[in-house]
C-alpha cells in the first residue's frame, strides 16, 4: 500500500488523516491512473473510513 499525497483544498474535504492504495491495482497511462484509494477522516470526534477514486501521477500525488 502506497500513502497518496493529497492536495491542500481543506474547503472540500474535512481531516483527512490518511489515503492509501494498492499500487499492483494501478494502471498509468501517459503518466496518470485512476485510483481506488481508502481514505481514513477525522469527522467530529468520530474516524471514519471510506473507498473513493480518484487521479493519481506516477508519483503518488493527487491530479
Amino acid at each position: 500500500m502506497k500513502e497518496i499525497k493529497l492536495n491542500k483544498v481543506g474547503y472540500l474535504r474535512g481531516e483527512i488523516v490518511s489515503a492509501t492504495v494498492d499500487e499492483t491495482k494501478l494502471e498509468f497511462k501517459n503518466g496518470i491512473a485512476l485510483a481506488e484509494a481508502t481514505v481514513i477522516e477525522i469527522v467530529g470526534n468520530c474516524e471514519k473510513k471510506y473507498r473513493c477514486l480518484g487521479l493519481v501521477n506516477e508519483n503518488y500525488c493527487e491530479v
